[in-house]
This record gives C-alpha cells, structure tokens and sequence, in this order.
C-alpha cells in the first residue's frame, strides 16, 4: 500500500509498467542495460512464501528462484550469480549471511556501452578528485573538447554526454560549492530532474 501510495499505480500496474520498460531497453553490439533478479529461500528456514508472489517475479521480473541450504556455500553461489548477470563487473558482493537469513532478494542491473565520442589515451590525464570531506585522491581524469549538453539549476550544475546510438546518455550533476551531497539529493525529485 505504501509502494502503491509513492508511485500513485497499482501493484498490477506497476508490474506491466516495469516489464515493459524492461523488455524495450535498447541493446545492440555497442551498448546494453541489463536488469535481473533472483529469489533464494533457505530450503531449512521453514519459510514458505506464497506462490503467487513467486510467479508474479518469475513472469514479470524474470527471477530466479533458487530453494537451497543456507550454508557456507550459499555465499559463493549468490555471488557467482552477481558476477554472471554482471558480466564480472561485480564479481563479489556478499561475504556473509546473518544465521537468521530465510529469503534474499537479490537484484542486479549492468550497464555496458561505449562513448559516442571515444576518449583517446591523449586525453586521459593525471588529476585531482576533491572528495566532499575535502580530501583530494590522484584519480586518472577524461578531458576533450566535445561540445555537450550544459544545464543548471538553483543550486547545481551539469552536463550531458551521450554513449553510442545516443540511446542512452550519462548525466553528471554538481551541487554548488557550499552543498553537501544528502542536502542535495533531498532536494531532487523526478519532476527536476526532467525539467
């Protein structure tokens, strides 16, 4: 009810919704945003959750149902999933499971594409990051002369570069000198970010 509530649609909705957009993402040789899902229930934890909570993951968010011991090999499993639905870029996520643990619910989403405009290895420099505690970090930064989409707000800055296809884009957003981040997400709702 509370979900229902935020999102203002119905679980039914949403469920269509989510398996639309999900089944019309983009995918090509060059880019690609995969989302997948899994349910794992401890076989010995004498939970049985109801069926049609099961199906309805199964069919609208394509999960994986796993029925197994929670045992020391329970943890190398999960993250052999996250590392093959991620394609090794997460290769370990877990390193323990409290004993009380019946049902994990395990999602992971993996992005994949190359830059519109690829950088060149002349354009990859030495910098400095300035962390918001104010701690610097020597970081590899990307810089070139492309011409990209610019936009502001009341208290930020940013700036859009597209990837290949331009079916997909990374926005980068700045709060203003003087705004901690949590201070900032709190401001953002779907609404600004749109305008």
């Amino acid at each position: 009810a509370q979900m229902e509530a935020v999102l203002g649609m119905s679980v039914e909705e949403l469920n269509n919704y989510i398996y639309s957009y999900i089944n019309s993402l983009p995918v090509k040789n060059k880019y690609k945003l995969t989302v997948a899902n899994s349910i794992w229930l401890d076989e010995d934890g004498g939970f049985v959750p109801n069926r049609d909570f099961l199906q309805t993951n199964a069919d609208y968010y394509g999960a994986d149902i796993y029925k197994t011991q929670f045992d020391s090999k329970i943890v190398n499993q999960i993250n052999d999933w996250i590392s093959r639905e991620t394609e090794g870029m997460i290769p370990q996520m877990l390193n323990h499971i409290p004993p009380e643990t019946m049902v994990l619910l395990i999602n992971s989403i993996a992005f994949r594409a190359d830059w519109s405009d690829i950088y060149e290895e002349n354009e990859i420099h030495d910098g400095v990051f300035t962390l918001e505690n104010g701690t610097e970090k020597e970081v590899k930064l990307m810089y070139d002369n492309d011409q990209y989409t610019y936009f502001g707000s009341d208290n930020c800055i940013g700036f859009v570069k597209n990837y290949v296809g331009n079916k997909y884009a990374f926005a980068a957003i700045l709060p203003d000198e003087g705004i901690n981040m949590s201070d900032f997400l709190e401001t953002l709702t779907g609404e600004k970010i749109s305008e």
